[in-house]
């Protein structure tokens, strides 16, 4: 009887240690997402470079491309990775950059939140500021990454 509680509560320890790890390891993309909900009112830049140092374009999202770059977060899972660096054969990147502003209770607004993600290979991605995900990069779980990011720049040649 004492050995098979002793089991069980070891067994229970690792269970929910592996519960613990997956959680902190995987990362919704709904969690991502709830970045945007932050703010009352944000501005959103997406800048797309294929090398080093040179910007093939850059374009402010209207509200319709905000969504669909809200959509893509949410649609997309994302896990931990634990090193600082990492390396992508791609060079593509997109770096988007938020500026939102809050408006508070009694009806100021304050402005300056700021901050980065950005993309290198559609393969990571990294969040900067106060809204990093613990500094490291998040492994992108979505095959048509740079694909929906291109159709959502696409979309201001159309409006």
């Amino acid at each position: 009887m004492l050995k098979s509680t002793k089991v069980s509560i070891i067994v229970g320890v690792f269970v929910l240690f592996l519960v613990a790890a997956f959680l902190y390891f995987n990362v919704s993309g709904r969690t991502v997402a709830s970045l945007f909900s932050e703010f009352e009112n944000y501005e959103v830049t997406i800048t797309k470079s294929s090398s080093v140092g040179a910007i093939d374009s850059e374009t402010v999202l209207t509200s319709a491309q905000k969504e669909m770059l809200k959509n893509l977060f949410r649609e997309t899972s994302f896990r931990r990775v634990v090193a600082n660096v990492v390396y992508t054969a791609d060079k593509v990147r997109y770096v988007m950059r938020i500026n939102g502003i809050h408006e508070v209770q009694n009806g100021d607004i304050i402005t300056g939140d700021i901050f980065y993600a950005e993309s290198t290979g559609g393969e990571y991605l990294f969040i900067s500021g106060e809204y990093s995900v613990s500094g490291k990069h998040l492994k992108i779980y979505n095959n048509e990454w740079n694909e929906r990011i291109d159709e959502i720049i696409a979309q201001s040649a159309i409006n």
